[in-house]
């Protein structure tokens, strides 16, 4: 086992291995600390007889996540495939009522005030006194736009696909900051979704071969400590690693469970304790008949057909899994019931190496994740960041390596 180097890397997800080849690329020691078996962090593709089923990260926008398709260029993966689904099955309340379409009227209009409030959002930083306002649960923020009932829940059906998580719980600040990234509102909900050809996971295995890092396995921190010659992270197999600097680049939820450096606030670690407002699991399912893709507000939900058309998948909070709450389930997307005992499920918030799927915050978290990520800004010898933990693309793969392409970056101008 190799216990030191230049720089230690904690996490060999997309931002760890990110950072790490652009590290090992300009003559850095690197290496990278994983807690479990595997690499990927929260991209976990399952390939079943000829299909691949997305237990984690799926989607991209080509048209607006440069880094991703950039990245997957360089590594031969840089063919994706536009989801199958047509725009008007989405559902707006729930299974078997009225559907919406993007092109309606009052829903652009709707979307057109929104982007009044997108215009406050700064790319650099999560929350200023100019937007603090949008800092806010997002159901309350939507009660109180110039619209009829009806067009607000279908405004929520639509943002459910990119928040996962109930909108009394996350903020409006979060969703909002989505929509800055894609442009505006109304882009942000109808772009082009597309998948990896040959699945998510495979960027992360081209990473580490390209940079023929070296990752040690089952090596969960639970302590980094600032020593003279830099620091060192204690895991629970006893192992101790040393370096002169080191990234965390672990999910938001789990850095409450790390005892960390001083420089890391207490108002941080209890917003990690707190956790992010997103439930949501994967649930796959067999299909023999092909359905077209359907979005549900209550509860929020999303189902879509895998690739091959053998396999659907519903998006939604991961206490609907047990048989009472099956039906539920299946009926808000207006399915047809299947067996709890026959779904393949991933429920991220279970995992003690992640406690959540994509990042989507809840109100008074977006102060304590700029805290986090201006540490590496200060010190670019111990930085903390992830898809997580970023301003640009929070939640998203692009995120993911814009983070770890950033603290590469801080530590590549310090050494210079």
């Amino acid at each position: 086992m190799k216990n030191s180097a230049d720089i230690l890397i904690i996490g060999a997800g997309l931002t760890g291995l990110s950072a790490a080849r652009r590290l090992t690329a300009v003559g850095f020691d690197v290496l990278v600390i994983e807690a479990s078996n595997r690499i990927g962090g929260r991209t976990h593709s399952m390939r079943l007889g000829n299909r691949i089923e997305e237990r984690g990260a799926e989607y991209l926008h080509p048209d607006h996540h440069w880094r991703a398709m950039q990245a997957l260029s360089a590594h031969n993966i840089n063919v994706c495939q536009e989801t199958p689904g047509s725009e008007e099955t989405w559902l707006v309340s729930g299974g078997r009522q009225k559907r919406t379409s993007t092109q309606d009227p009052a829903l652009i209009e709707l979307t057109r005030e929104i982007d009044q409030a997108v215009k406050l959002i700064d790319p650099n930083v999560w929350i200023t006194p100019a937007n603090a306002h949008l800092d806010q649960p997002f159901q309350d923020y939507v009660d109180q736009l110039q619209a009829s009932p009806e067009t607000r829940e279908a405004l929520l059906a639509w943002t459910a696909t990119l928040t996962g998580a109930d909108p009394r719980a996350f903020s409006a600040l979060g969703i909002l900051r989505d929509f800055f990234m894609f442009g505006d509102t109304l882009t942000a909900l109808t772009a082009p979704e597309y998948r990896v050809i040959g699945g998510t996971q495979s960027l992360a295995t081209a990473l580490v071969e390209q940079a023929n890092l070296c990752v040690e396995f089952d090596q969960k921190v639970y302590k980094i400590a600032a020593t003279q010659q830099g620091y060192t992270a204690t895991t629970n197999t006893g192992a101790v690693f040393q370096s002169a600097s080191l990234i965390l680049s672990v999910p938001f939820n789990v850095l409450s469970a790390i005892t960390l450096p001083p420089e890391v606030t207490k108002a941080a670690k209890d917003e990690s304790q707190r956790g992010h407002a997103n439930r949501s699991a994967k649930y796959w399912f067999d299909s023999e008949t092909a359905f077209d893709d359907r979005i549900s507000a209550a509860p929020p939900a999303l189902a879509f057909m895998e690739a091959t058309g053998t396999a659907g998948c519903i998006i939604a909070d991961s206490q609907l899994s047990s048989p009472e709450s099956s039906n539920q389930l299946f009926d808000a997307v207006d399915l047809p019931p299947q067996k709890t005992s026959e779904l393949r499920v991933h429920h991220w918030i279970e995992d003690p190496l992640a406690r959540g799927a994509w990042m989507t915050i809840r109100p008074g978290q977006a102060h304590a994740i700029d805290l986090l990520w201006a540490i590496g800004a200060e010190n670019p010898n111990f930085q903390i960041g992830s898809g997580d933990v970023t301003p640009i693309w929070s939640g998203w793969i692009e995120g993911a390596l814009y983070a770890g392409d950033t603290m590469a970056q801080r530590i590549i101008n310090r050494s210079t």
